[in-house]
C-alpha cells in the first residue's frame, strides 16, 4: 500500500477509536464507567514525558480494551483530551497468550514478521478529528533503521468484570520507536521528523468481542 494511504487509513483507526465513543457508542463507556472494585491502569511515555490516564474514569480518559475473534486478535486504544493524545495498538490473526508481539507496520519490500500488528499515535484536539500530519507510527522498515515496537503480555486471566461479565484482564508493556514516513521526490520513502520514543504499561480490563 502506498505510504499516504497506509498512513491515512491508521489515522482513521485512532479516529475511530477515540472520536465519539462517549455518546455514539454508549456501551463502551459503560464498560469504561463499570470497572468494578479492582483498579485499571495505563500510563503512556512520549519522549521521556509520562502521561498516567484514568481508565476508570471514561470522562477524563477514554481507555479501551477487547479480546477479539475467540482470542485471535487484541485491541487496545487511549483518548485523552488534557493531554492532547491518541494512541491505538492493534493485533490480529495471533494467539492472544502471554509473550512478546513486535508491532509494526511493514516496509515497501514486505519482508517483516509484523502484518497485521499496528499502532500509532497522533494528536486528539478537543477530541476532534486527529491531524494526519501529528501522527506517528510503528514501523518495521529495516531499510529506514526502524524495528519494530514491542508488545509484552505479561499475564492473561479469565475474569469476571463486575457489572459486565466475562471478560480478561491484561497486563503488559510496549515499547519503541514511532515515525512518519514520506515519499520525496525522489520517489523514495523518507523519515520526517525525528523518530518519537515511545512507552507504556497497562493493566486493564478486556472486553470480549
Amino acid at each position: 500500500m502506498h505510504i499516504a494511504l497506509k498512513a491515512a487509513a491508521l489515522v482513521a483507526a485512532l479516529a475511530l477509536g477515540g472520536c465519539g465513543r462517549t455518546s455514539a457508542t454508549p456501551g463502551l463507556a459503560a464498560v469504561g464507567a463499570s470497572a468494578g472494585p479492582v483498579a485499571q491502569h495505563f500510563e503512556i511515555t512520549v519522549d521521556g514525558k509520562t502521561m498516567v490516564l484514568s481508565p476508570d474514569n471514561p470522562t477524563v480518559s477514554l481507555v479501551l480494551a477487547a479480546v477479539m475473534h475467540g482470542a485471535t486478535g487484541l485491541s487496545l486504544s487511549a483518548h485523552d483530551k488534557a493531554n492532547n493524545l491518541g494512541f491505538t495498538l492493534m493485533v490480529a490473526d495471533s494467539p492472544i497468550a502471554p509473550g512478546d508481539f513486535p508491532i509494526g507496520e511493514c516496509g515497501e519490500t514486505g519482508a517483516c514478521t509484523t502484518r497485521s500488528k499496528t499502532a500509532g499515535l497522533t494528536t486528539y484536539p478537543d477530541g476532534g478529528v486527529p491531524d494526519p500530519a501529528s501522527a506517528v507510527f510503528a514501523y518495521d522498515y529495516p531499510e529506514l533503521g526502524l524495528k519494530p515496537a514491542v508488545l509484552t503480555l505479561e499475564k492473561i486471566d479469565d475474569v469476571v468484570w463486575p457489572g459486565v461479565g466475562p471478560a480478561k484482564r491484561l497486563r503488559g508493556t510496549f515499547k519503541g520507536g514511532f515515525a512518519r514516513l514520506e515519499r520525496g521526490a525522489d520517489a523514495r520513502v523518507h523519515v520526517v521528523g525525528p523518530v518519537r520514543q515511545i512507552e507504556g504499561r497497562f493493566d486493564m480490563y478486556a472486553a470480549l468481542r
